[in-house]
């Protein structure tokens, strides 16, 4: 089914698409490059457990956001769904204008982040139900992509933008008005149909939706490497441009680390997430991509630890490889889902909440858990100088989080191929 738009959504509901869930993405990333500029602002030393929180309560919210934006998009329509998700996104950040306080600043990362949750199951059902098969697969490839350039975007500009603005706090609630007038725009534009809703009321979906789909195999498969894989990710995003920054003391400035950040992790997996979708897309298969993007970012982390003996460009070379592998396999996690016999839009974008919110629980927790063993390795290092401490504890926690990835390849392994089930999706729907 592909509601109202038989051919696929216009050009201005595309881009309206694009452009409010690109934007969650810069502004889910945003605090990472500024944290040392947070950290001064709030007072905060010390104690990079409470620093961190500054992105990882995001993922708590998002996860709130993804398991009732998954149960509601029955209830209210995909239209409205996305309505809801650009008012709370918009509402989050306006917050900042009258920011005084580290706890109002994090309950207005809070409000956003439950927006962006809504975002999650919004896009998934979207997809399926506004695109028809043959567009899928392209925009599940930019779905993809959109952690990648959202980072990609924060680490290289959000700091140059906040010091020619002047303050941080103006250019995040200016976006937070740019949401609104999308939100407006939206409710103006966009079409939506419930005839789904009237068609299937056997099926309950609105009620167990989440029991139906966990059923599947493929689906608790997914989820399980998603969590593992945004355990890693989250915490290699919040720490990459201090360790990068830490690792060249005195050799780099702050927002130069994030520069380099930007392009040895989120610029490495954009190239990773389109190749990994060209490749989905000629031969029709899927197992494969997913295994090897788990194997790439295993290697990956540990080639960046180990090559921190070696010099600044072999640390560089690792990150490369971990951020390509981290794009390559990410088109799988949601052309899988589309795959499945009887998935329909809510299911789908059910199937996109649940794995979201399970990986995004451990995005809220990694970074904590990765700043607390950050201090307990810092400490055991018995380093004195405070920087070359910390950036021991900052290598080896790193290198503990990223055997994560090995479990997520042994998931990989056993997921079965799901591929050229999309040419019979074409002919059922």
């Amino acid at each position: 089914m592909t509601g109202n738009y038989k051919k696929g959504a216009p050009f201005s509901i595309t881009f309206m698409i694009i452009a409010g869930i690109l934007l969650s993405y810069i502004f889910q990333i945003a605090p990472s490059p500024i944290l040392i500029t947070l950290r001064d602002y709030f007072g905060i030393t010390n104690n990079d457990a409470l620093l961190n929180l500054a992105v990882s309560i995001v993922y708590i919210a998002m996860t709130l956001g993804c398991i009732a934006g998954g149960a509601a998009e029955k209830k209210i329509g995909v239209k409205n769904l996305y309505t809801a998700a650009c008012a709370l996104l918009g509402a989050g950040l306006i917050l900042n204008f009258a920011v005084k306080d580290y706890w109002l600043f994090l309950l207005g990362r809070f409000i956003f982040g439950v927006g962006f949750g809504l975002g999650v199951p919004f896009i998934g059902a979207a997809i399926m139900k506004w695109y028809p098969p043959e567009k899928r697969e392209a925009m599940n490839t930019l779905n993809g992509l959109f952690p990648f350039m959202g980072t990609l975007i924060a680490y290289s500009l959000i700091n140059w933008i906040c010091t020619k603005a002047g303050s941080w706090k103006t250019v995040f609630g200016i976006f937070g008005i740019i949401y609104l007038l999308i939100m407006t725009l939206w409710a103006i534009k966009a079409n939506d149909t419930h005839e789904e809703a009237e068609s299937k009321p056997a099926e309950a979906v609105k009620e167990n939706v989440y029991r139906l789909i966990w059923k599947i195999k493929e689906i608790r498969l997914l989820t399980i490497i998603f969590v593992c894989d945004f355990f890693c990710y989250s915490y290699v995003a919040v720490i990459l441009p201090t360790l990068l920054y830490e690792l060249n003391i005195g050799v780099i400035t702050e927002a130069g680390a994030g520069l380099i950040a930007a392009f040895a992790f989120p610029a490495l997996g954009i190239a990773g997430c389109a190749l990994g979708g060209f490749i989905t897309a000629k031969k029709q298969k899927r197992r494969g991509v997913l295994i090897m993007g788990q194997v790439m970012k295993f290697l990956g982390i540990l080639a960046a630890v180990l090559g921190m003996k070696l010099g600044f460009g072999a640390v560089l070379a690792g990150i490369a490889l971990y951020g390509f592998g981290t794009g390559y396999w990410m088109p799988i996690m949601y052309i899988i889902p589309m795959d499945l016999d009887n998935m329909d839009p809510a299911k789908v974008g059910a199937a996109f909440a649940l794995a979201s919110a399970c990986g995004f629980i451990c995005g809220f927790i990694s970074p904590t858990i990765g700043g607390w063993l950050t201090d307990v390795l810092a400490e055991a290092s018995l380093i004195t100088e405070s920087i070359a401490s910390h950036l021991y504890g900052l290598k080896w926690s790193m290198f503990i989080f990223g055997f994560t990835n090995l479990l997520s390849t042994i998931c990989a392994v056993l997921m079965r191929e799901t591929g050229n089930s999309l040419k019979k999706q074409g002919v059922s729907q």
